[in-house]
């Protein structure tokens, strides 16, 4: 999946440039990776705190400059990119029908099946995305004010991956883990490590799942809950 790569090399990109106290090259490397995946967005709170904690005291206040400068780059660069592409509010629709939980390969795709089961006249693809979408957001604020240094930044960014692996991926494959295992490989820390080992397996257990549905959807439950872990 070449689009999970290169977002995926922006994304560690943008958090060494970070941990080099480099916020406006931070900023370039994060928005070339959100116009192919939005995925780097989710890790923009952690990163954000990285760079306003670590300024030394002289250059704090340049620090509002300095992030209305990234900011104002990372909209103008973004408008750019879609504008070629831009055919009105059905962009965003189906921006919007793209993330949307489903009967998928995933834990959100678990709970869609189990909601659309058990509520017949409940919006299931709502419900999902709103109480997972609720639990990865406040994870994701828990983690980022966690942030300190440059090691804490790498845990959180690992954590955060993996939360969002489990919580937010409307459909999963196995290639999906390859972010969050590097991520934890780069924190050097035990259990960390271990559930870098737990992942691994898992995935490439779970891969085999993949050729169970040539082309058609829903899977098993079972057969999702593992692909997702």
């Amino acid at each position: 999946d070449w689009s999970s790569d290169v977002c995926s090399s922006d994304l560690l990109l943008a958090i060494e440039l970070a941990l080099r106290g480099w916020a406006r090259r931070t900023a370039v490397a994060a928005t070339l990776g959100v116009l192919v995946k939005w995925l780097p967005a989710v890790f923009a709170p952690p990163i954000a705190v990285h760079l306003w904690r670590t300024r030394a005291e002289d250059e704090r206040e340049g620090r509002l400059a300095i992030a209305v400068d990234a900011l104002a780059f990372a909209i103008g660069l973004t408008v750019l990119a879609i504008v070629p592409f831009w055919s009105g509010p059905v962009f965003l629709e189906g921006l919007g029908r793209s993330g949307a939980a489903g009967p998928y390969a995933s834990v959100a795709g678990a709970m869609y099946r189990t909601l659309s089961a058990l509520l017949p006249g409940v919006d299931a693809g709502l419900l999902t995305n709103l109480s997972l979408g609720g639990l990865f957001v406040a994870f994701v604020i828990a983690q980022s004010r966690r942030v300190r240094d440059g090691r804490s930044l790498l845990e959180a960014t690992a954590w955060i991956s993996v939360a969002y692996l489990l919580l937010a991926r409307g459909i999963n494959y196995p290639w999906y883990s390859v972010l969050p295992i590097a991520l934890m490989a780069l924190t050097g820390r035990l259990p960390l490590i271990a559930l870098m080992g737990v992942l691994t397996i898992t995935s490439r257990a779970a891969a085999p799942l993949i050729n169970l549905h040539p082309e058609v959807y829903p899977f098993p439950d079972a057969a999702a809950i593992a692909l997702s872990l």
